[in-house]
């Protein structure tokens, strides 16, 4: 078994970590099992704190051969701890509304986004949330000899806004790694 580890030395980097560890141990008998690394160990050593996880080498694959298993991978996922909540106490524990009031570079949509969150929230509707990787972009995963992998979930959460990952996955390479210029025919 090849091991990879994960050092955190900040209590930012720490807090991290141990969300990773508590995430990929509250999946390790999931549906999503086989497709997540296991968890090693995970100790403090003179205040760094160090994950030890599974490693798998990647292996070439199709675009079309990974893309269809990140979403059955997502179809998965998006069954894990499946619920719906009151939109209230969802926007309380996700910080939206906090992170919408800080565009400040786009007041009036801020103010139009709060009003329409506060709107439903007093209509008492509810919203879909599930168990979510948090950063599930292209880059977080990989094919290997076992299938698709999916590592780095330092920002998984047990409730996360449903299929919220499946729409990272499509836009993160558009908003990280590069433009696509759109020309006019």
């Amino acid at each position: 078994s090849r091991v990879i580890l994960k050092i955190g030395e900040t209590a930012a980097a720490k807090i991290a970590l141990r969300n990773e560890a508590d995430a990929l141990r509250a999946l390790a008998s999931s549906v999503i099992a086989r497709q997540i690394p296991s968890v090693i160990d995970l100790f403090d050593d003179s205040g760094r704190l160090t994950l030890a996880q599974e490693y798998r080498p990647r292996v070439r694959a199709t675009h079309v051969l990974v893309k269809n298993s990140a979403s059955t991978f997502l179809a998965g996922l998006s069954s894990i701890q499946r619920s719906q909540v009151p939109l209230t106490k969802w926007l309380m524990e996700s910080g939206v509304l906090e992170n919408v009031r800080a565009m400040a570079q786009l007041p009036e949509l801020a103010m139009r986004l709060e009003k329409v969150a506060e709107y439903h929230a007093s209509q008492g509707t509810t919203i879909g949330v599930h168990r979510i990787h948090g950063d599930f972009a292209p880059w977080n995963s990989s094919w290997t000899k076992e299938g698709l992998f999916v590592f780095d979930w330092e920002e998984s959460r047990a409730h996360g806004l449903a299929l919220g990952d499946a729409f990272y996955y499509v836009l993160a390479p558009f908003m990280h790694v590069g433009k696509r210029r759109i020309t006019k025919a």
